[in-house]
């Protein structure tokens, strides 16, 4: 019997299958034949994870395409799915366990129910394999108790812990996703050459457009359902913010696909409105809202936030002016949105001798840019392109 661990409907290869494949190995000692299931790569970047839940009890049966398991990756909680039946005969990692590296032992599978009860005090975690690339063979398992008995003899004793702080804090536990996005923040701000252009958008247009609009639909569309359209439309006309940075070539998309921040209670999370250039504005705002809920019901699929070739945060709605964003790398841009504002500005109307001054309304958004790809006159290109859209909305249905 041989366990690989899937991706339900994802966009994982055949690649991660076989070095899954390679991972889960039937081991031979003196217990009986048995498979030990590894943590797997449930996404292109996850080098570690987290045991959520266990779908399967030890002694339990399970059969092709069962969840056994869900498991927290660096952006989501995905269901671990196996293609083949056995019995679970041990579990090696507790639900809740953190930091689990790719590749790392969960627990042990054998081929019948009878042969459960000879692994009821089996451990692997303190055992190193020796067999060729690492592998864990019969000698390992065998010798494993004295090795550890040497180990312990050898251990200096350890020192008692320190007194306990007065409880004058707390400390919250980091989520993978978190972890994975601190980590991300930190390699994009430092490796990318950032730099930032702002501008000013009359909104007026689009807000009196976005009124008569839902007046007419069922479903509510949103000013940052007109903002993504509106970046796709620009990123056609000025395809090289539509770019990623390779040290080799600048990769330029054909297609506008707009990574859109949402914030969750274990982090921010990039879900992708693909092919936003192509897609109603509708459409648009039907799938912000699918993705945005999944990301915050930690139910996104790999395929749903891997990628994208642009992205949009937006944090205009929570009363902010102004702001710069860190690039989501290898993209080359992303377009920071403050919140919409009253001024007072001259009247440059026909009636502008009785009416000298008029009150507008105005958004501040801020384009920082990847200056090995973008320079600093076609970031402003694609905003005076953005701007066009935004103040003329008629044009985003075209």
């Amino acid at each position: 019997m041989l366990l690989i661990p899937r991706l339900i409907r994802s966009g994982c290869g055949c690649g991660a299958t076989s070095a899954l494949r390679t991972a889960a190995r039937r081991h031979l000692s003196s217990l009986p034949p048995y498979t030990i299931l590894p943590m797997p790569a449930l996404s292109p970047t996850m080098t570690q994870g987290n045991l959520a839940t266990w779908k399967v009890k030890e002694g339990e049966e399970f059969g092709a395409g069962d969840v056994i398991a869900e498991v927290e990756t660096d952006k989501a909680t995905v269901d671990y799915e196996v293609v083949d039946e056995g019995v679970l005969a041990k579990i090696l990692v507790a639900e809740g366990t953190s930091d689990i590296k790719v590749g790392d032992p969960l627990a042990v599978v054998v081929d019948d129910v009878a042969s459960v009860a000879a692994f009821k005090d089996f451990t692997l975690s303190a055992i190193k394999g020796t067999g060729p690339g690492g592998r864990v063979i019969a000698a390992d398992v065998t010798e494993a108790p004295a090795k550890e008995a040497e180990k312990a003899a050898a251990a200096p004793a350890a020192a008692a812990p320190p007194p306990a702080a007065a409880a004058e804090y707390i400390d919250l536990p980091n989520s993978q996703i978190r972890k994975v996005t601190a980590q991300r923040m930190l390699e994009n701000k430092n490796g990318n050459p950032h730099y930032y252009v702002t501008m000013e958008i009359g909104m007026d247009e689009l807000i009196a457009m976005r009124k008569k609009t839902n007046e007419l639909l069922e479903a509510k569309i949103s000013v940052n359902d007109f903002i993504v359209k509106a970046c796709a439309k620009a990123l056609m006309e000025v395809p090289v913010c539509n770019s990623s940075w390779n040290a080799e070539y600048i990769r330029q998309y054909s297609a506008a696909d707009i990574s859109v921040a949402v914030n969750t209670e274990k982090g921010l999370l990039t879900p992708i409105v693909f092919g936003a250039d192509s897609k109603s504005i509708a459409q648009i705002s039907a799938d912000i809202k699918s993705l945005a809920g999944k990301a915050k019901d930690n139910k996104l699929k790999p395929e749903e936030f891997l990628g994208g070739t642009f992205t949009v945060s937006n944090l205009g709605m929570m009363g902010v002016k102004q702001f710069t964003a860190i690039i989501n790398a290898p993209q080359a841009c992303i377009l920071a949105v403050g919140g919409t504002e009253k001024k007072v500005v001259p009247n440059e109307g026909p009636n502008a001798g009785t009416v000298p001054f008029v009150t507008k309304s105005v958004m501040l958004v801020s384009l920082s840019s990847d200056h090995r790809v973008v320079d600093g006159v076609l970031a402003a290109t694609w905003l005076q392109a953005f701007k066009k859209y935004v103040e003329n909305p008629l044009l985003l249905l075209l």
